[in-house]
């Protein structure tokens, strides 16, 4: 700094004037060292803290719900991010101090989002939250449990209560479409009752006929129910409600739900809009994912009033209804020694070692494509055909390296038709 500068660093009451003199004791040089250590004792405001734990979850087809932790108190407000491609981000909201939830709405059905959020105040943005992302869904299946408030529209409504073995075949999705989906009682539940919260408008994230009926676990205890029939050429996304009307208080009613070693944990107490949910679920080998249901550790009381699951695409899944079915059949199920289908394809052996023969036959039109995909969506073989004559056989050779399991070999012709066949590695 130069010598002949000037800097105002504060402004302060000097023990001239009329200000009754409570100064006039201190010398005017100490009164400027007063200032100078006030200025440098106070804090410099600095960037807020960025958000934690973002989450999201798919409400809708078209609509996710982000929900963060405000790690901030000096923030002025919030900015949240969205991409296509978790590489080129846009800003798609801006929203006050204190926000901690965000739906956005509006949304291609069938589609991944990414969304970051951060905090800014004048001084500027925080670092980014954690990354999360969602896929809007294809078609959904609503489960309504203990439905003794009557049926709800869309919604797959059990009045009685399921035993152990009980099973519900093809539930129908949003459309009332029937998916070829199964759900077995494999462990019941304690009981069920009709203590949900009642909203007295519907203002719940389910309707209050949903939300009213329960059923319940003692303490320590777990269920398990087992839906059967899934595609492997989808995903699936899992909420879960539980709700136990308590009025003003919050008891412990935390409950956990478990896929495949992944647990959420909802508090069901005075609960009517807050869900949990497992994304992107791949059923097994034989086309079924199982749902534990437990209570924690301390917790009254475990709940279960509605269960929805989301089919979003997989490797090589559409939304069709031909690509919803799974197990036996898929469309057309090659199960023994070969199978044929409306494309008149025969395919064997099945199961098979290290290749597959695939027989065409005169209805196959010119051009089509053949893929082979694991039951993690993965495609392990791929490749485009021109037209052969009727009865030539065509040869995948897949090697010994290909692990054993269940696979599904799909064909689609250059028209959009296609057939999949269930095939499995020795």
């Amino acid at each position: 700094m130069e010598e002949n500068n000037v800097v105002v660093v504060s402004a302060v009451r000097t023990p001239f004037g009329k200000f009754g003199g409570t100064l006039k004791d201190i010398p005017s040089i100490d009164l400027g060292a007063m200032v100078i250590r006030e200025h440098n004792q106070a804090p410099m405001p600095t960037v807020p803290n960025r958000p934690l734990s973002l989450v999201s979850q798919v409400l809708t087809r078209n609509s996710i719900r982000l929900i963060w932790q405000d790690a901030s108190s000096d923030e002025t407000g919030f900015e949240v991010w969205q991409s296509l491609n978790n590489v080129n981000y846009q800003r798609i909201a801006q929203l006050p101090a204190g926000t901690t939830t965000f739906t956005n709405t509006g949304l291609a059905g069938s589609t991944q989002y990414f969304y970051k959020v951060r905090a800014v105040n004048l001084v500027g943005p925080s670092e980014y939250s954690n990354e999360t992302n969602a896929t809007t869904f294809d078609f959904s299946v609503s489960v309504n449990y203990a439905a003794v408030f009557g049926n709800a529209a869309g919604w797959n409504n059990y009045p009685a209560f399921m035993n152990t073995g009980f099973v519900a075949n093809n539930l129908v999705d949003d459309t009332g479409q029937n998916t070829g989906i199964s759900m077995r009682i494999v462990k019941e539940f304690t009981g069920e009752n009709n203590f949900g919260v009642n909203t007295g408008n519907n203002s719940g994230i389910f309707p209050d006929i949903v939300m009213r009926g329960a059923y319940y676990l003692d303490p320590r205890a777990d269920a398990v129910i087992r839906f059967e029939n899934l595609s492997f050429l989808k995903k699936y996304n899992f909420t879960f409600f539980g709700s136990r009307g308590d009025g003003a208080s919050l008891f412990n009613r935390n409950t956990n739900y478990i896929i495949n070693g992944v647990t959420v944990t909802l508090n069901a107490s005075s609960n009517s809009n807050n869900i949990v949910q497992i994304k992107d679920v791949v059923p097994d080998a034989n086309g079924t994912i199982t749902v534990t249901v437990a209570t924690t550790a301390g917790s009254l009381y475990g709940y279960l009033n509605a269960l929805v699951i989301q089919a979003v695409p997989g490797s090589g899944g559409g939304g069709g209804p031909a690509s919803r079915e799974a197990g036996a059949p898929i469309e057309n199920l090659s199960s023994s020694e070969g199978g044929r289908n409306n494309l008149g394809i025969d395919v064997y052996p099945n199961p098979f070692t290290d290749r597959v023969g695939m027989i065409l036959g005169a209805e196959m039109p010119e051009g089509f494509s053949v893929q082979v995909i694991n039951t993690t969506g993965v495609t392990v073989y791929s490749g485009e055909f021109t037209r052969m004559p009727a009865g030539q056989e065509l040869e995948l050779l897949f090697g010994q390296d290909l692990p054993g399991g269940v696979y599904i070999l799909r064909v689609v012709t250059k028209g959009g038709t296609g057939t999949n066949f269930r095939l499995v590695k020795k």
